[in-house]
């Protein structure tokens, strides 16, 4: 420590670091933070005390400046470059006049909606750059007003506003950008006071979590350490209170988040080899998730009960359960798999009923197909705001195992449709039954 505070000689660092240092001389800062060196590597400590911090760090920096390529810290910012990549070659005919020569692949961008090298959070991506693959990135780059990217064959920028590069330097407004959905998510008017602030933070929290879960971590207990930062920010600016990665007060709804399944129906990734987080946190799995928009549902539970445990900054063994009354049913049928456009679901089907339902299980082969299975059915919202069917009602709730000790875990969600009111289902005759459930 006392060695680094005399001095860093700069032939001592890795490419990446030095060329960081490079480009913040050549912009005329004289400050730059580098979480390696910043933060004592081998003190948890002090690590655990920084990570809190991240969300300020980030937050209130001028820019950060983004290596895309980069497998690591000695891959470097810059890259020896096509020149006819960037710029054509201009050669003077005497008869027709100038003729301009571009690279292929230079003509196949500018033409190409995907063009800003890596900057494109969606999914239709084939090839994603090793830097947006890592869960601690999308934090960052949520957080900062200002990131340049310095991509293999082009430099880009990306700020509230929009984004731009050396092929494109127009601000051009992107969809999903991180920087504009971080705004409205840090939105004083709290999504509790009205409907639109309450559509606006879920659109934009969704892109947010359904990115940062679908990153790598190299240590899974970082799952939730590693948006420490964002959350705090969003607590600070709205006054909502992060439970296991949930926000308490727009519960019921947030308990119905959902895992992404393969296009044929089933889950590619397994489940985490050590218990995490509570079953009803979607931190408890490994994944891209989605948590439900709570917008036109009714909630059917009530009396909610959860103990406020600091989750994020500290590593926890103890998990605190949720307990709330509502409307319980034993589902004794079979499961089947299914597919539906690019997310497959599953399906249970009720042996005595013979309603089927869409089923999202959390672990992954946990069942074989067409097999008996038994669970529990915890009605949690229901809505008849459709517009393609009107009249007809949605159900939607857990499905839970029963533990020995009389308390329940999840296993998934399900999707139930009535196509009227007055339609028999699972639920109709406990509607005026509600019980106390414990879910661990």
């Amino acid at each position: 420590m006392s060695r680094l505070l005399t001095g860093i000689d700069l032939k001592t660092l890795p490419k990446t670091f030095r060329h960081a240092v490079q480009i913040s001389r050549r912009l005329g800062f004289r400050y730059l933070w580098i979480d390696a060196l910043c933060i004592l590597q081998d003190s948890i400590e002090d690590w655990r005390n920084e990570a809190s911090k991240m969300g300020s760090v980030y937050e209130y920096s001028t820019c950060t400046i983004a290596a895309v390529w980069g497998r690591n810290s000695h891959s470097g910012c810059f890259n020896d470059r096509q020149p006819l990549k960037q710029y054509p070659c201009c050669v003077q005919l005497d008869s027709t006049g100038p003729l301009y020569l571009h690279d292929l692949d230079y003509v196949k961008d500018i033409h190409s909606e995907n063009n800003v090298e890596g900057l494109g959070f969606s999914r239709r991506y084939e090839s994603i750059p090793p830097l947006h693959t890592r869960a601690w990135v999308v934090q960052e780059r949520f957080l900062a007003p200002r990131t340049i990217f310095f991509g293999s064959n082009v430099i880009s920028w990306e700020c509230r506003e929009g984004t731009a590069n050396e092929l494109r330097p127009k601000i051009e407004r992107e969809e999903h950008n991180p920087k504009e959905c971080y705004q409205y998510f840090t939105n004083p008017l709290t999504p509790l006071q009205d409907e639109e602030n309450r559509v606006a933070f879920y659109r934009n929290w969704n892109v947010f979590l359904w990115l940062y879960t679908a990153g790598r971590l190299t240590k899974e207990q970082d799952r939730l350490v590693a948006l420490a930062g964002v959350v705090s920010q969003v607590e600070k600016h709205t006054g909502l209170t992060n439970i296991f990665g949930l926000w308490k007060e727009l519960l019921p709804m947030e308990l119905l988040w959902g895992r992404d399944l393969g296009p044929d129906g089933t889950l590619r990734i397994p489940p985490p080899k050590k218990t995490r987080a509570p079953s009803w946190s979607w931190a408890s799995q490994d994944g891209p998730v989605n948590v439900e928009q709570s917008v036109g549902w009714e909630s059917c539970v009530s009396e909610i009960v959860c103990e406020t445990i600091s989750s994020i900054s500290i590593p926890t063994t103890k998990y605190p359960c949720i307990s709330l009354l509502g409307h319980l049913v034993l589902f004794s049928g079979r499961i089947h798999t299914a597919s539906v456009g690019i997310n497959g679901y599953c399906e249970l089907s009720h042996d005595e009923h013979k309603r089927k339902l869409e089923f999202t299980p959390d672990v992954p082969g946990a069942w074989e197909d067409d097999v008996k299975f038994d669970c529990y059915l915890l009605l949690v919202a229901s809505t008849d705001s459709d517009e393609v069917f009107p009249g007809s009602v949605y159900e939607k709730g857990l499905v839970l195992s029963k533990r020995p000790s009389g308390r329940f875990a999840r296993t998934g969600v399900f999707l139930n449709f009535l196509q009227t009111v007055d339609e028999t289902g699972l639920f109709q005759k406990h509607r005026g039954e509600r019980e106390r459930i414990t879910i661990e």
